[in-house]
């Protein structure tokens, strides 16, 4: 009779030194809705002829999140109650394992990996799958569905667009992936916003960098989605603290996730001009999705929405002193926000200090003007790195706006994406 009590003791005693081990490191968490926390079920243990049967428990996995949010919590350890024969000692029943928390995993696979393409996908072209009407009210550039966008009218300025109807707009985009593209193995995602003025409205967003004419033969696997414009002259809402590329961005991201097979721990911004105004709007907006951010002339805009904090967001700028459309100076503020909130100890953007900053040198066979100067800030941490890159193009305006400069600043941006 002690030997029994003795024995159901000591196994209760395992059951709850096991139940109260935790996983040794939470996963990487997306921008889905927070993971139900599943709570193992209690083991039963089955009462022994001459000896009782094991508990069995094991935790449930904590369910992956879906839509915009934070990142799943981790599932609640399952604790195994130790089975406790009435003939005979019951042998202790082992602890519930730990649920698995909702959200990506280790790995940033998306939900996409695995999936057959989108059919408007076509690998080898900039295909539109979602298509927006025209400014002055045309069909859009292809029959491809519009991308149906939450928006209030009362945010839009008089040249945004497209308009708010019945609380919807009708938002386009491009995708640009590989021939031979394998939806199965976590790919890059670069988010693309073109400058202004380009031939027609559709057009802004597959005149982006062609980082597809940078890459080769690498074996990197990159996603290129372009954002339609969102104003009437063929401009992005780049000054508007409400643009509806705010709710529109937040839309496109999950479905590119939901759609192709994404490493959602590399997915950057590349904008010139308009296009980095808005990836000013979006580091502030969305860093909790964006890995990096490159900046190709640009300013910061007068008004932000409140940027979300304590989610830092590699920065690369590069911006010609003598540029007049969009100065040297206006960009400035949007370095010094960015260094600020990441948590870097240097938080003023002063790219010619040489006690704040490091040189950095840039890769030979780029084809950059022998101006060029860049460098790092101090003090930033690792995954929020800021690189500020100077030139002084004496050729006249267009040239200091980097207009006919896309064959290096593409390849100098490529360079940045493949190592960071």
């Amino acid at each position: 009779m002690q030997t029994r009590q003795l024995s159901l003791l000591l196994g209760l005693w395992i059951s709850a030194i096991a139940a109260c081990s935790s996983p040794s490191s939470p996963p990487i968490s997306n921008l889905g809705t927070a993971g139900q926390t599943a709570t193992g079920a209690a083991g039963a243990g089955t009462a022994g002829a001459a000896t009782g049967a094991a508990g069995a428990a094991t935790g449930s996995a904590g369910m992956t999140g879906t839509g915009a949010g934070a990142g799943g919590a981790d599932g609640t350890a399952g604790a195994g109650t130790a089975g406790a024969g009435t003939a005979g000692a019951g042998t202790a029943g082992t602890a519930g394992a730990t649920g698995t928390a909702g959200g990506s995993s280790m790995s940033g696979m998306s939900a996409g990996c695995g999936k057959t393409l989108p059919t408007l996908a076509v690998p080898g072209t900039f295909s539109e799958l979602a298509s927006q009407p025209m400014p002055n009210g045309a069909a859009g550039f292809s029959t491809a569905p519009s991308m149906m966008v939450p928006c209030n009218a009362a945010d839009d300025t008089a040249d945004s667009y497209p308009p708010c109807t019945n609380g919807m707009k009708k938002r386009g985009f491009f995708v640009y992936v590989k021939a031979g593209f394998d939806n199965t193995k976590p790919s890059k995602v670069i988010y693309e916003a073109a400058g202004c003025d380009e031939s027609s409205a559709a057009q802004g967003g597959k005149a982006g960098y062609q980082y597809q004419t940078a890459d080769g033969t690498s074996p990197q696997q990159v996603i290129q989605v372009g954002m339609e414009y969102s104003r009437k002259n063929q401009c992005y809402d780049n000054t508007n603290p409400k643009s509806n590329d705010f709710p529109f961005f937040g839309m496109l991201h999950k479905y590119i996730e939901d759609n192709f097979c994404v490493d959602t721990t590399k997915e950057y911004w590349s904008g010139y001009s308009s296009g980095a105004w808005v990836g000013n709007q979006m580091t502030c907006a969305y860093p909790d999705v964006l890995h990096a951010a490159l900046f190709a002339t640009g300013s910061e805009p007068m008004m932000q929405p409140p940027c979300v904090s304590g989610k830092p967001v590699t920065g690369l700028f590069l911006h010609d002193k003598l540029d007049n459309y969009n100065t040297y100076d206006s960009m400035i503020p949007g370095c010094t926000r960015l260094l600020k909130q990441n948590g870097c100890t240097v938080t003023t953007c002063d790219p010619t200090s040489t006690t704040t900053t490091t040189a950095v040198p840039v890769t030979s066979g780029l084809g950059t003007p022998q101006s060029m100067n860049c460098v790092k800030f101090n003090g930033c941490p690792t995954n929020g790195q800021v690189t500020f890159c100077t030139t002084q193009l004496n050729t006249g305006d267009m040239q200091a706006h980097y207009i006919g400069q896309d064959s290096w600043v593409t390849k100098l941006f490529w360079d940045f994406i493949s190592k960071n």
